[in-house]
C-alpha cells in the first residue's frame, strides 16, 4: 500500500535519473524535467504541511492575506477575488522551480546530480510545498548568486529585493552577500574549526533553557511575527512527534564531513574554481543549523541559504566513487524515509503523512 502511496514520488525520482541518460542535450533535458517539476509542485493538491491553511486563507481572503509580503500579498489578493484558489501553488511553484533550474542551468557542472540532491534532501523540494513564501525568497536568493559571481549587481540587489518583497526572513539573505561577492572559501582547518565550535557552542545553549527561552522570545517577537503562524511545517520537516532538536541536522553534519574531508585539498583546476567556495558554503550552513538549534524555524530558514549549495557540490563527487556512493545513498534514504515516517495533522486525518498520498488538481 506504500509503495503505491509513494509510485508518484518514485517515477519522479526515475524521470530525474533516467531523462538525461536517454537526452543528451542539456537544454532539452532541463526544460523537459522543468516541466515535470513545475507540473508536480504547482498542481499538488493537499499535499504539503499548511496547503491547506493556504488554500482556506486564498478562499476567504482578509485578514490572512493582509499579513502576507507584497509580491505574494498581490498574488494571494488576484487569486482571490478571481477565484484562483490553484493558482496560487502554480505561481509560486512556477517561480520557485525556474529560480533553481536557472541555477543549475547557470552554474552546476551536471544539473541533473543537482536535480537529483534538489528532490532527495527533504529541506529542499519537499520543503518548499511547506514553507512556500520563504522559499520564493530562497530561490530568488539563490540564483542572485550566480550575479553576484559575475559582479552584475543590477540583477544580484533587485533579486534580494524581490526575495525580501516574498517574505521578511529573506533578511537572513544578507549574510550570504560577502560571502557571494568574494567568492569566498575557507580551507580544511578553518571549515572543521568553524563547525565544531558552532556545534559546541548550539548545545550549550540549548541545554539551558532560561537562555534558549530568551532567545526564541526575542526571535518570535523581531522576525517571526503572526503570519509566521501558518508556515508550521518548518516543525514538521525537522522534528515529527519529537520536542527535542530533531536528527536531521546529523544527516547534514555527516554530508558536511564527507564534503571537508573529499575536498580538503584546493582544487586550482579552472573547471572547479568555485568548488572551494561551495563546501565553505554549506559547511557554514551546517554551522548555523547547529548553532541555532535551540529555534528550530531559524535554524531552518538560515541554514538553508547555505545547505542548498549541496546541490552544485554534488556534481564534483564524480571522480569520487566511494564518497559518491555514501552521498547519493544519504540522499535516497532520507528521500524515502521523509515520505514515509508517520504523522498527525487536523488536515491530514486518515493519511500517513502530508506528503501520502500525492494528489494534483489540475483546474484553478
Amino acid at each position: 500500500m506504500v509503495f503505491i502511496a509513494l509510485f508518484p514520488y518514485i517515477g519522479l525520482l526515475l524521470l530525474t535519473l533516467l531523462i538525461p541518460q536517454f537526452v543528451n542535450n542539456k537544454k532539452r533535458y532541463m526544460v523537459f524535467l522543468f516541466l515535470v517539476y513545475f507540473m508536480f509542485s504547482g498542481f499538488r493538491y493537499g499535499v504539503g504541511w499548511d496547503f491547506f491553511n493556504y488554500l482556506h486563507i486564498i478562499e476567504f481572503g482578509g485578514l490572512g492575506i493582509d499579513n502576507f509580503e507584497f509580491l505574494v500579498r498581490q498574488l494571494g489578493y488576484f487569486c482571490e477575488r478571481h477565484g484562483f484558489t490553484q493558482f496560487f501553488f502554480v505561481a509560486t511553484s512556477f517561480v520557485i522551480v525556474l529560480g533553481f533550474f536557472l541555477m543549475f542551468a547557470k552554474e552546476s557542472e551536471n544539473p541533473a546530480v543537482s536535480i537529483f540532491v534538489f528532490l532527495c534532501i527533504p529541506t529542499f523540494l519537499l520543503n518548499s510545498f511547506t514553507i512556500i513564501r520563504y522559499f520564493l525568497a530562497v530561490s530568488a536568493i539563490f540564483l542572485s548568486c550566480h550575479y553576484g559571481y559575475k559582479k552584475q549587481y543590477v540583477p544580484y540587489f533587485l533579486l534580494l529585493i524581490a526575495a525580501f518583497l516574498c517574505h521578511k526572513a529573506a533578511l537572513f539573505g544578507l549574510i550570504t552577500i560577502p560571502f557571494v561577492l568574494m567568492k569566498k572559501e575557507f580551507g580544511f582547518t578553518t571549515n572543521l574549526t568553524i563547525f565544531i565550535t558552532c556545534f559546541v557552542f548550539g548545545t550549550i545553549i540549548g541545554s539551558f533553557s532560561f537562555i534558549s527561552s530568551m532567545f526564541n522570545t526575542l526571535l518570535e517577537s523581531a522576525l517571526f511575527s503572526d503570519s509566521d503562524i501558518l508556515e508550521s511545517g518548518e516543525r514538521y520537516m525537522q522534528d515529527i512527534g519529537n520536542a527535542n532538536f530533531s536528527r536531521t541536522p546529523y544527516v547534514f553534519a555527516l554530508i558536511n564531513l564527507i564534503n571537508l574531508f573529499s575536498f580538503r585539498r584546493n582544487n586550482q583546476i579552472e573547471s572547479e574554481q568555485l568548488l572551494g567556495h561551495y563546501v565553505t558554503m554549506y559547511n557554514i550552513g551546517c554551522s548555523l543549523m547547529f548553532l541555532f538549534s535551540f529555534h528550530v524555524t531559524l535554524a531552518n530558514r538560515v541554514s538553508v541559504l547555505f545547505t542548498v549549495f549541496l546541490t552544485l557540490i554534488a556534481p564534483f563527487y564524480k571522480n569520487k566513487p566511494i564518497a559518491k556512493i555514501a552521498l547519493y545513498s544519504i540522499c535516497l534514504f532520507v528521500f524515502f524515509f521523509e515520505l514515509t515516517i508517520r504523522a498527525s495533522h487536523i488536515d491530514f486525518v486518515g493519511r500517513l503523512n502530508c506528503w501520502l498520498p500525492y494528489r494534483m488538481n489540475l483546474s484553478f
